[in-house]
């Protein structure tokens, strides 16, 4: 303990007869001066003042080696990579002794955060790695890249009404959004098709023109959703003739309608307005225009119909709710809503993009004079076009229903609804039974005349519960 190595020696004396022992004083003390790695340790004879020496004598007094140590801390990174681009686990052994405190040095920490997935932004560990850290026991550390918040449109923009002038028209407003900036393209019925820019797109040429919008995020937002908005550019009107007479013209998506066209919706059978909307020579005479106005209700339609959409659908999924009106204007007289037509108005729409899916059917739900029906529709999913056939018009609801026999988002499929002038089932097997000789036959007349007197007495009660809604109404 006095801090020297050298062999200590004392000589004992005395004359014949004498016991030598050895002195307190004469036993070095020893124990708190290990070398590294070593720690206190013990004498192989214990040297005392009680033990008599007879002979040269050596007591050795040996410190031990202390016991090996080792902790493993373990780096995880998660939704990135570490700063060197890699993202394996990176793990470090920290060894020493019995006694000694483990800690991470300065360059056994990855750097992390620059290296984050898409739509991630830089994050913080689950404990910050430290290199004041005592580390008694296997750690591991984890480095967490956080999502992107979601970039949001505050205000959407809007389709121009637009007539063509020879020059180049904006084709939209302009949008606003919070996380990052409006970008706009024009694209087709699929997507864009050219990068987004923060310009609003234009066009000088009459047609119709998918334009498609989206909030391109900062370093700390998710970009959104695109979404499309269809405008079109309409022909120019005869110069001095803003009410040319002797028509009737369907002026859907136009300047000339008023409403909405966010829908891109269509009057497919256009050549037949005239019978459809059972129009007189003098309207015909005046001019008149007609238009389809389309609504996204959303979840706001009436409880009412609502109820009545619930009990018509059967396994089909609510997509959402439509207010579909159909407008005539004569002359230069008021607009006026056409709620029942003199047979069926073929009408397509552009199916909203949060309701496409591959393997997914179609249908449409109407509601008009209180009662619901379903009817067919078919969709196209290369334009993704919706078409049906109605005679009245008010809410509507897209329905949809998923799985392997639901027919394919990427080809035209059709669901099986009611007629939708009698709300009566179309898909009804109109084949004549098979019969086993006279008696087979016999009995299938039987059948077919209590069929149809079956049939004359619904009609009759049709016609008396018609007559009762009127008088009530």
């Amino acid at each position: 303990d006095d801090e020297t190595t050298t062999d200590k020696t004392v000589t004992l004396t005395g004359y014949e007869g004498d016991t030598l022992k050895l002195a307190a004083n004469q036993i070095p003390t020893v124990g708190t001066k290990p070398n590294d790695t070593y720690k206190a340790g013990s004498w192989d004879v214990t040297p005392s003042t009680e033990t008599e020496i007879t002979a040269a004598t050596t007591y050795t007094y040996t410190y031990a080696q202390e016991d090996a140590i080792s902790q493993t801390v373990t780096f995880k990174v998660v939704n990135g990579s570490w700063d060197d681009e890699t993202a394996a686990d990176k793990t470090v052994t920290l060894t020493g002794y019995e006694g000694d405190t483990l800690k991470l040095t300065a360059d056994q920490i990855p750097a992390v955060g620059d290296k984050p997935n898409d739509t991630y932004k830089a994050g913080n560990w689950n404990v910050t790695p430290s290199t004041d850290t005592a580390i008694t026991e296997a750690t591991t550390y984890t480095y967490t890249y956080v999502a992107k918040e979601a970039s949001v449109v505050t205000k959407a923009p809007e389709a121009k009404i637009l007539t063509y002038n020879g020059q180049a028209q904006e084709l939209v407003t302009a949008g606003t959004a919070t996380g990052g900036e409006m970008q706009y393209v024009i694209g087709d019925a699929n997507g864009a098709i050219q990068p987004y820019t923060t310009s609003i797109p234009t066009a000088t040429d009459v047609g119709t023109y998918y334009i498609w919008y989206k909030v391109v995020g900062d370093e700390n937002h998710q970009d959104s959703v695109p979404k499309c908005i269809i405008v079109t550019i309409a022909e120019a009107p005869v110069p001095g003739n803003d009410t040319p007479s002797g028509y009737v013209k369907d002026v859907t998506g136009t300047n000339e309608a008023t409403g909405n066209y966010t829908f891109g919706q269509r009057i497919v059978n256009n050549g037949d307005l005239k019978t459809l909307l059972s129009l007189s020579d003098d309207e015909v005479s005046q001019g008149t225009k007609v238009w389809l106005d389309v609504t996204d209700l959303g979840n706001s339609a009436p409880d009412s119909d609502k109820a009545l959409v619930e009990s018509a659908k059967g396994d089909y999924t609510i997509g959402t709710y439509l207010d579909i009106n159909l407008f005539k204007k004569v002359g230069n007289n008021e607009a006026v809503k056409v709620t029942k037509t003199n047979g069926n108005v073929e009408v397509s729409l552009v199916m909203p993009e949060d309701l496409r899916k591959e393997g997914r059917t179609f249908g449409i739900v109407r509601v008009h004079d209180n009662m619901a029906a379903l009817i067919s529709a078919s969709y196209a999913g290369d334009s993704h076009l919706l078409t049906f056939k109605t005679d009245g018009f008010s809410t509507y609801a897209i329905v949809y229903k998923d799985g392997t026999n639901a027919g394919s988002n990427d080809s035209t499929n059709t669901s099986t609804g009611s007629n939708p002038s009698t709300g009566a089932a179309t898909n009804i097997d109109t084949s004549i039974p098979k019969t086993d000789g006279a008696s087979g036959l016999m009995g299938w007349y039987l059948a077919l005349i209590i069929s149809s007197a079956v049939l004359g007495a619904l009609t009759v009660v049709s016609i008396k519960n018609r007559s009762r809604k009127k008088i009530n109404k």
